[in-house]
């Protein structure tokens, strides 16, 4: 290493990383030395330490078989300890959050030999509050359903749960936490199974959480979490997580930016997260119910909090004052929307389309109606005077409770109800706000829309406003600005093999000073695997043609003594051909939607096990995450490449703005991410180095259209076996 490498990182650090590799290499049994996952290693040091200037971000493309986690620990632990800085280690998925914590992270520690100490962190949001547990099994919640009102719910009709149902449950859970058998994670739950609804009304969240004035602080898993992560070395969070803890300026949930170096794992999916995180919506009706209800749930906070009569009433009165107006507002809103966009009347004269699906109407460029704009700053005004007194009476209500002036047992419903209305609120005026404020020019723009919830089973016809930035680029540029070191890595992040796709998504630039490698992989792709483009007639543009031609190629091709996977871009062709195939084929096929993916996979190597063929027929969600090593995926078939329709009002509205400032969507954005789909489809056939077997594409642009070439490029460098192109007839 040069003199500049060493003024980065001292050489104590170095000696801990080399004696940590040598450790896993001479205690590891049938150990594999691969250069791409030291030169991960030496990357991630080089980077975080400095080497490479003030911009410490590195973007990295580690395939499958690198070792890629074991690659970025090996050198981000010494240098965050070293640097006195937590190590925040973010993945896409809760599942890979719990590989590492429960699998890999002890594995590294027992053969590395390295000294560190970590702890798996989730939201509030994934663990029981113990309170609520409490007020929910009391002589009255035994006597009758525990959900006696709506309003301590999210939506306007949550399916029926029997009393009994919801008693049994949460009294198993008060019984397993009292006894130590269960730490209140609803992940790790092995009781009956948890409903959404349910797990609504056994969290709680930041607004409706009492701190150190809880009486059961010291039981609370989440608070036991939290205190061991104000310890760690480590923290092994999710992209959820600390999208949620930057949106609340940092360091709310997790240690402060600036006090910590990320490395996010499965790196790829972070901008999506982000995107969800600026996005907000609001129902109209039920916003006039919510608002309804507002003076009922702060009389029974001031009741709780013993404020005066004539103190009380003076509040009430205004907020009943603030309701009228915003009720008003909210139902001028609502007969503007329905009549500018009603709902369409089918020929029987039934509203709203079939089975009760919703209908969305898309605002060009993300720009509303001025109507509309108007009437949401007057639904905004007294939404946001209603907000200041929600806020401040829970703020009065914490500090009741941490002075003992308060009677927790009388404050605790009231408590919850408010602090669900302080949420509530603060989606409402943020989808307002973001329905009429003007977007920042030369930027992309905010996708604004409107869906119509038809009446369909028991839920009531509404309308939800909708707006989500169509960019995720400022920020998580903010977060790269504040980190002390970041590390995004992914099996698949690159597209037509640049990292330019993900650069922009993720608001860095290939010319700001961050590092990018893209490592090889180590598989011998070339010897151990083909890649065939048959001879089709059919272009996918005629699904009809092509669909026959697909069923008629699996009925002629798949070897039934075989482990198959079969991925479509679209449900309608994929049950299309499941219907086409013959018999021998139907009586091995796993469809998805049929069965759960968990299901389908545990049948799927039960029936490879036994010696027989299995074919499953999925979608994209089995194109990335599935791991079937050897057997049991030995031909991956691929029916069309995986281009994605921009028909969400988020990637219109953005396709718009490209083409607005003379930027072509279709090779920027469909092109790009269709071949890192298509890059994920194929690595579902070889997981190791003694992995064989064939990739089928039924698509015959990949070589008849120019930007085939691009996407063929991008692809692992497979055997390639081409039949004639014929065209269509």
């Amino acid at each position: 290493m040069n003199s500049k490498m060493d003024d980065a990182l001292k050489d104590e650090v170095k000696e801990q990383i080399r004696e940590a590799f040598l450790n896993i290499k001479t205690r590891t049994t049938g150990f594999r030395d691969r250069p791409s996952q030291r030169k991960l290693t030496a990357e991630v040091a080089r980077t975080i330490s400095g080497f490479y200037g003030e911009r410490r971000i590195l973007v990295a493309e580690a395939p499958t078989g690198t070792g890629k986690s074991i690659g970025y620990m090996l050198s981000a632990i010494p240098v965050a300890k070293s640097k006195d800085k937590r190590l925040i280690i973010a993945t896409g998925t809760v599942a890979l959050q719990e590989q590492l914590v429960y699998r890999d992270i002890p594995s590294l520690q027992e053969r590395s030999g390295m000294d560190f100490s970590f702890v798996l962190a989730k939201g509030r949001g994934r663990y029981a509050c113990n309170r609520n547990i409490a007020e929910l099994t009391n002589s009255d919640a035994r006597q009758a359903s525990l959900i006696e009102d709506d309003s301590a719910l999210n939506s306007a009709a949550w399916p029926f749960i029997p009393a009994s149902e919801q008693v049994k449950l949460v009294m198993d859970m008060e019984k397993k936490l009292a006894s130590n058998l269960w730490h209140g994670d609803l992940d790790e739950w092995k009781g009956d199974p948890i409903d959404n609804d349910m797990r609504q009304i056994i969290a709680t969240d930041h607004g409706g959480c009492l701190g150190r004035n809880c009486s059961f602080f010291f039981q609370c898993g989440f608070q036991k979490s939290r205190q061991a992560m104000r310890k760690a070395d480590v923290i092994v969070a999710n992209h959820d997580l600390v999208m949620a803890d930057i949106n609340l300026g940092g360091g709310a949930i997790l240690p402060a930016p600036n006090d910590s170096i990320y490395v996010f794992d499965e790196a790829h999916h972070l901008p999506d997260v982000a995107l969800a995180h600026g996005a907000s919506s609001s129902h109209v009706r039920r916003s006039v119910e919510l608002a309804s209800k507002t003076s009922k749930v702060l009389s029974e906070a001031l009741s709780a909090l013993k404020i005066s009569p004539k103190t009380a009433k003076t509040a009430i009165d205004e907020v009943r004052q603030n309701v009228e107006t915003l009720e008003k507002a909210l139902k001028e809103a609502e007969s503007f929307i329905r009549a500018n966009f009603p709902a369409p009347v089918f020929a029987n004269g039934r509203k709203g389309p079939a089975k009760g699906e919703p209908v969305t109407w898309r605002f060009e460029n993300g720009v509303s109606p001025e109507a509309l704009r108007l009437l949401s700053k007057n639904i905004n005004d007294p939404a946001t005077r209603l907000c200041d007194v929600i806020d401040a009476t829970l703020t009065k209500m914490r500090e009741a409770f941490k002075k003992q002036t308060i009677d927790q047992n009388m404050a605790t419903k009231a408590g919850k109800n408010l602090s669900l209305h302080a949420q509530r609120f603060a989606a409402l005026k943020e989808a307002w706000s973001m329905m009429s404020e003007p977007d920042e020019p030369g930027k992309p723009p905010v996708a604004r829309w409107i869906v119509y919830q038809p009446l369909f089973k028991g839920k009531r016809e509404d309308y939800q406003i909708n707006c989500s930035p169509t960019s995720a680029a400022d920020q998580l540029r903010r977060l790269w600005n504040e980190a002390s070191g970041v590390v995004l890595a992914s099996a698949t992040i690159t597209a037509l093999g640049t990292f330019q796709r993900f650069a922009e998504r993720a608001g860095l630039s290939m010319r700001d000073g961050t590092q990018f490698l893209q490592l090889p992989s180590p598989f011998n792709y070339q010897d151990n695997a083909e890649l065939h483009i048959p001879d089709l007639r059919a272009d996918p543009s005629n699904p009809n043609e092509h669909t026959l031609e697909v069923a008629e190629f699996l009925n002629h091709n798949v070897d039934l003594d075989q482990g198959t996977l079969v991925l479509f871009s679209a449900r309608k062709q994929m049950m299309d051909v499941a219907e086409k195939i013959t018999a021998d084929i139907k009586a091995q096929l796993l469809v998805q939607g049929e069965l759960s993916k968990n299901e389908i996979l545990d049948a799927h190597r039960k029936r490879i096990k036994e010696g027989k063929g299995s074919v499953i027929f999925g979608l994209a969600s089995f194109s990335e995450g599935v791991d079937l090593p050897g057997k049991l995926c030995e031909h991956v078939i691929i029916a069309k490449l995986p281009f994605a329709v921009p028909d969400s009002p988020i990637d219109a509205t953005y396709s718009e703005w490209l083409e607005s400032v003379g930027r072509n969507p279709f090779m920027e954005i469909s092109v790009p991410d269709a071949c890192t789909k298509l890059v994920q489809a194929c690595g579902r056939l070889i997981r190791t180095e003694s992995d064989r077997g064939r990739v089928t594409l039924l698509d015959k642009r990949i070589v008849t259209k120019r930007y085939g070439k691009q996407i063929l490029d991008a692809l692992p460098p497979f055997k390639r076996i081409y039949d004639p192109i014929r065209q269509s007839a």
